[in-house]
């Protein structure tokens, strides 16, 4: 006669797989936790069993006070995402955020925003960050080197770090060391008409940059390029170099395109914006900022009348 076995042992292999996994999330639970504790005070909610590992956070902020650095993250609400054996990829979300970053040494450096909504993600590749990136919904926008707000419909920030060392003799410039690469949609500067942003930065030194002290003796910022653009197509281009001076403030040097000249320069000087047509080429301007003197924006051939486009219609005001 068969022998039979009760039916509770077949249980047994699935009751001890599931505290075997449990073990193991518990860790990534624990690691998650540590995580978070070198950044905040507040003690976090986790949970996620068995998918995910999910902390959640009641008003929370987090802040970096240095020489170099001084940035402020809060949000009434975070909640921070990993998947298991998945360390390295954190997705964080959060409502009412408050941000704030500024380099004292640099004069205009500074960057304020608020914005309901947040989500971002962040990837780690050997302690570097491979990609650090977050978009905000309907965020108001305050940058030290601009007079007005900036607001949009969305707003993406995009950064990761490129450490690269070369030897100085080989090349012209120091290597891009770090990328950032903003996007808006509906971006308006001030009352200014909306405008698509896009831009792509690069930080550029002799070797990797972990403080400002690395960067300021040989480094740049290159804004390798940058548009404005609204519904009928591209309004500006362009290519910036700037270069900290010894007083604290940017040399900047560049070449824009634009085929509103005239709407270019008001928003420079902070003028009202001029009625005027698109030209039916792009005008390419010599943009120079020099501590101490007026900004220099020159247009290859002087500032005289274009060939214009009379079927499309009038530039939109940049900024207001």
């Amino acid at each position: 006669m068969a022998r039979r076995f009760p039916l509770w042992l077949t249980l047994v292999p699935l009751v001890v797989g599931i505290a075997g996994y449990w073990t193991i999330w518990t860790g990534f639970r624990d690691h998650l936790a540590a995580d978070i504790a070198k950044i905040v005070t507040e003690s976090p909610y986790i949970g996620g069993f068995p998918y995910r590992v999910e902390a959640t956070l009641g008003p929370t902020q987090m802040q970096c006070d240095g020489p170099g650095l001084r940035a402020h993250l809060s949000g009434e609400k975070v909640v921070v995402n990993r998947g298991p054996w998945q360390d390295q990829l954190t997705v964080i979300g959060a409502k009412g955020v408050r941000a704030s970053a500024s380099v004292p040494p640099l004069v205009g450096a500074a960057l304020g925003l608020t914005a309901p909504v947040m989500q971002a993600s962040l990837h780690l590749i050997d302690k570097r960050i491979a990609r650090l990136s977050a978009v905000f919904d309907t965020p108001v926008l305050h940058f030290g080197l601009l007079p007005m707000p900036v607001t949009a419909t969305r707003f993406e920030f995009h950064f990761r770090e490129t450490p690269t060392t070369v030897v100085a003799s080989t090349v012209p410039t120091a290597a891009p060391q770090d990328q950032l690469v903003l996007a808006g949609s509906a971006v308006r500067f001030g009352t200014g008409d909306p405008l698509t942003l896009a831009a792509d930065f690069a930080l550029t030194a002799p070797a990797p940059v972990h403080r400002y002290a690395d960067w300021r003796p040989t480094g740049t910022v290159e804004l390798r390029s940058f548009s404005l653009s609204d519904a009928t197509g591209e309004i500006v281009n362009g290519t910036l170099t700037a270069v900290p001076a010894a007083d604290g403030k940017l040399r900047i040097a560049g070449t824009l395109r634009t085929i509103c000249p005239a709407t270019l320069r008001a928003a420079f000087a902070g003028e009202p914006p001029p009625s005027e047509m698109r030209t039916r080429l792009p005008v390419r301007m010599a943009l120079i900022v020099l501590p101490g003197t007026p900004l220099q924006l020159i247009p290859e051939g002087g500032w005289i009348p274009r060939a214009t486009r009379g079927q499309m219609p009038p530039c939109p005001a940049l900024a207001r």
